[in-house]
């Protein structure tokens, strides 16, 4: 199995520092599909943003934009499979890459909260 979490635990301040920095641009949250799944994701994770109750914030956004790249990349990764381009060790390596990053995060708020 590949394994990249090395490189995820030791470069996590840039990435976060990253995103945090520069988070998503205007031309990704203002198309139709990324908004139609940030309101689906919305109505279930509502929280009290900035006064208002059900608000969209900045996670909501980013957790759209991951669900969509990961959704995206496994579809990828698997149809390349099937058609021999890539092995099932990658496509599986691919999805615990995901996986992992999500993890690594969740044990860096503890560092960076």
């Amino acid at each position: 199995m590949i394994v990249i979490d090395q490189y995820l635990k030791s470069h996590k301040k840039d990435i976060v520092d990253y995103i945090q920095d520069n988070y998503i641009p205007d031309n990704i949250t203002n198309n139709p599909t990324f908004h139609n799944l940030a309101s689906e994701l919305q109505s279930k994770f509502v929280h009290d943003h900035r006064g208002q109750v059900g608000g969209r914030d900045q996670a909501h956004n980013v957790l759209t934009m991951a669900i969509m790249c990961s959704m995206w990349c496994g579809w990828l990764s698997q149809a390349k499979a099937n058609k021999a381009a890539y092995t099932q060790k990658w496509v599986d390596s691919f999805k615990k890459a995901i996986t992992d990053a999500f993890e690594i995060g969740q044990k860096y708020a503890k560092e960076k909260p």
